[in-house]
């Protein structure tokens, strides 16, 4: 809210006959303006000024790198899910992180398919530029005028350099834009549904290792290299079926009927 504050604030104090947007589009993104200079209760000189303000401006990579961990797991989450399911309608090869075997596969180098994992990583890239350019460090230099010589002589001192922090609002708006893409983009994902009424695992070992729990007459070595698919691999005498992957033929789960 504070920088949305500072935006309208900037943009109302140019003395511009045209719209605000205009004005913004004036200022650019990521460019040094006097009216886009915040004026921070920090140190503004030496060596305490270009620490806390350099870590006041990057702050920001800091808040989007988490956000983009947390954006990150939750598409794992909704990928891993679907891959599970994904065995119930077509027999593939397991996906095992050693060196694969028969028909097994190897795991995605970025643990993520690469129609999502690529798209995330520029997503990334455009939303980290755009903070370095939405608030950035600026480097005031004092200088005197010397009518004698008709130049600009540096003033030797304490005083001599000043840091603040500026502020760039179409960049910002930029970035609104794309955490808004974002946002839109999880919550329309995470509204789609599963195909099939195979039972969701996460991450849970126990229900992992009870899926993988073949039939009597088939041999979990030479299954575990093969082509599976998630079913029904049979029933028990007192009717409770039992549902496992497995290389042969298996059926799909009825509803009202028991399963272990």
């Amino acid at each position: 809210m504070g920088v949305l504050i500072s935006m309208l604030w900037s943009t109302s104090a140019v003395d511009d006959s045209g719209s605000h947007f205009q004005t913004i589009k004036q200022l650019g993104i990521g460019k040094v303006s006097t009216f886009t200079t915040i004026d921070l209760v920090t140190a503004k000189t030496g060596v305490k000024g270009l620490v806390s303000n350099s870590f006041i401006v990057n702050l920001g990579q800091l808040l989007f790198s988490l956000m983009y961990f947390s954006y990150n797991r939750v598409f794992t989450i909704f990928s891993g899910a679907a891959e599970w399911e994904s065995y119930a309608i077509k027999r593939k090869g397991l996906r095992v992180s050693q060196k694969p075997h028969g028909e097994q596969r190897s795991t995605y180098f970025l643990a993520l398919p690469y129609r999502i994992a690529v798209p995330l990583l520029m997503v990334s890239g455009v939303l980290h530029w755009l903070v370095s350019q939405s608030i950035f460090l600026v480097v005031i230099e004092n200088r005197r005028y010397d009518g004698q010589s008709n130049s600009w002589i540096e003033i030797v001192g304490a005083d001599s350099m000043y840091f603040r922090c500026g502020f760039s609002p179409l960049a910002i708006i930029c970035l609104l834009v794309v955490v808004g893409i974002m946002l839109f983009g999880l919550i329309v994902v995470g509204s789609l549904h599963l195909k099939t009424d195979m039972p969701v695992v996460g991450n849970c070992s126990a229900a992992i290792s009870a899926a993988c729990h073949v039939p009597i007459n088939e041999d979990g070595r030479e299954t575990s290299i093969s082509c599976v698919k998630w079913g029904v691999t049979g029933y028990r005498n007192d009717g409770i079926g039992h549902c496992a992957f497995s290389k042969l033929e298996v059926t799909a789960p009825q509803a009202y009927q028991l399963y272990e």
